[in-house]
């Protein structure tokens, strides 16, 4: 039996190595020390000893992992040392006990002492106090560029003291506001973009015959670079406000409120800035500008209108609208239907105009068109196919959809009723006379929406002596003689001439009879409306009241060129 149990002994040994006998020996110590709670799922010391290099690596990556995650807490100012008891949860989780936390923070402390260094307790709150103050600090200075005025020293002083911070403080986080990366700077940017994408617009000439009678002079195209310059000069404004803050400098305020009443738009209206601004900052905005105010010379091109297809303006987007249908390829065709879908009437209206004029109102268009919900776009529908008139044509709509185009394509027709012209259309009409050309899209649209017209023969009289002075008259086609009270003709006018507003103005009986020479077409504005429309937009009185103030200079001036001659009455104003 010795013999047999000491060969079963060595023959279960032979194949045994000495890293086997060592794993069992510590094994055994290990059942002797276990410390995972529950019991070995194996009596074999080897796999007992797998097991326990197994949970130990697990254990030393936890610990890892939870030491890391300290460091974040503690790092960004989450957790301070004496907070770390609210992670008693994570740590049974974890499975770290409270030997290994003391040990991890232990480690901590000897890496990186200022971690839970007494001076960078409360981390988290002085952390959240300056993102606060720089959002602060952010939304005081984008109020102060949009209204175009330097960051005030009383505002800077209210949030300092707001939110305690100290001088040094308070110069970084205004260096990272005004910085070339910060939102003051990137509003500045975007508005350059913006004047960047309307020079050609704004420099655009038409090509080719715009009408039947040959005229090379497209109404359209002017009022597309009108409106295109108004808008640069509204992007201006609001890129000088940017700059004002950027620059902190009072000479950018005065710039921005001359360029603001139309009194330095001139290429030149930056050169004042040169030596105050950064040239990083002006030069710029200097290039765009000239280049938004450039003779016009670029014919127009399809792609001219898609820069700015997408702009803020509908007044833009509708003049866009009539311009589209210049072109025939399948972008534009495609933009040009994608215009009946925008949300203002006004630019649908033009888009509706434009489809009519190539006869690309077919019949499931057509339908659709006259559902929209506006009277302006269906009117606009009705005289596509009805050529002019105001009155839907008999017949199907499958026969009205097939009628000829009415021209190569959109633009004024003087000689169309003043009640069958599009929004658009009046406004180009409007601007043919000198007094309302200045006008920007808006008061354009509100003078536009007042009008009416008259049609005269040779010899009737537009208005006679001793009259009421209620309306203003604006002579688009023909001529009239004014004539004073003895009958004696002291002027004659022609198409551009404004007839009447100083009668408007002071209420006065009408002083001469303006009487038709030619068969004429006048627009009226009413007395009443002209009035208000001044009182309730005070810009559009400036820009009116400069026109007249020019034009009283210039009789002036005719008159005193000719010492010992009267100077004639006003011709194109008689009471």
């Amino acid at each position: 039996m010795v013999v047999l149990a000491s060969a079963a002994l060595f023959f279960r040994r032979w194949p045994r190595r000495e890293e086997a006998y060592v794993q069992e020996k510590f094994a055994h110590k290990l059942l002797r020390k276990w410390e995972w709670g529950d019991q070995p799922p194996s009596d074999d010391l080897r796999d007992i000893y797998l097991l326990h290099a197994e949970r130990t690596k697990q254990r030393e990556a936890r610990l890892r992992a939870y030491k890391e995650t300290v460091r974040e807490l503690v790092s960004d100012g989450v957790v301070s040392r004496t907070e770390l008891a609210m992670l008693d949860s994570l740590r049974a989780q974890l499975g770290v006990t409270d030997r290994d936390h003391q040990k991890v923070l232990g480690e901590l402390t000897d890496e990186e002492r200022q971690l839970f260094d007494p001076a960078y307790q409360g981390s988290m709150e002085l952390r959240l106090q300056r993102e606060q103050y720089q959002r602060d600090l952010e939304r005081a200075a984008l109020e102060a560029a949009r209204a175009g005025v330097r960051l005030a020293p009383a505002t800077l002083a209210a949030l300092r003291q707001t939110h305690a911070v100290d001088d040094a403080a308070e110069a970084a986080a205004l260096a990272d506001v005004r910085g070339p990366t910060g939102p003051v700077a990137a509003m500045l940017e975007r508005e350059l973009v913006a004047m960047r994408a309307l020079a050609p617009a704004a420099t655009s000439v038409a090509s080719g015959v715009d009408s039947a009678d040959g005229a090379s002079a497209s109404a359209s195209v002017a009022l597309l670079r009108h409106l295109a310059r108004d808008r640069a000069r509204a992007h201006l404004v609001r890129a000088l406000g940017a700059l004002a803050v950027l620059a902190d400098a009072r000479e950018v305020e005065q710039v921005r409120a001359q360029v603001r009443r139309r009194a330095g738009l001139g290429a030149d209206a930056l050169a004042t800035l040169r030596g105050v601004v950064d040239d990083a900052w002006r030069a710029p905005l200097a290039a765009a500008l000239t280049a938004v105010l450039a003779e016009p010379s670029l014919p127009l091109a399809a792609t001219t209108l898609d820069a700015i297809a997408d702009d803020g303006s509908p007044h833009l987007r509708a003049v866009v609208a009539i311009l589209r249908s210049r072109f025939e390829d399948d972008a534009s065709r495609a933009a040009l239907m994608a215009a009946l879908d925008d949300p203002e009437e006004l630019v649908r209206e033009a888009a509706v105009r434009s489809l009519g004029a190539r006869s690309r109102l077919a019949r499931d268009l057509l339908a659709r068109v006259l559902a929209d919900p506006s009277p302006r776009v269906r009117l606009a529908a009705v005289r596509a196919v009805a050529g002019g008139s105001t009155q839907l044509p008999a017949g199907s709509l499958s026969a009205v959809a097939q009628a000829p185009a009415t021209g190569r394509h959109a633009t004024l027709d003087a000689s169309t009723a003043v009640a069958a012209l599009t929004t658009i259309e009046r406004m180009m009409l409007l601007r043919e006379v000198a007094m309302f050309a200045g006008l920007d899209a808006e008061d354009l649209e509100a003078v536009a929406s007042s009008v009416d017209e008259r049609q005269l023969a040779a010899g009737d009289d537009l208005c006679r002596v001793g009259e009421p002075g209620d309306a203003v008259f604006l002579i688009v086609r023909g001529r009239v003689r004014v004539l004073a009270p003895d009958g004696r003709e002291v002027a004659e006018q022609g198409p551009g001439a404004v007839i009447g507003e100083m009668a408007v103005f002071d209420q006065a009986p009408r002083s001469a009879t303006v009487r038709a020479a030619d068969p004429t077409r006048v627009l009226v504005v009413p007395g009443e409306a002209f009035v208000g429309l001044l009182r309730e937009r005070p810009e559009m009185a400036e820009v009116i009241l400069i026109e007249l103030v020019r034009r009283m200079r210039g009789l002036m001036g005719a008159g005193s060129s000719s010492p010992g001659t009267p100077i004639p009455p006003p011709p194109t104003a008689p009471n």
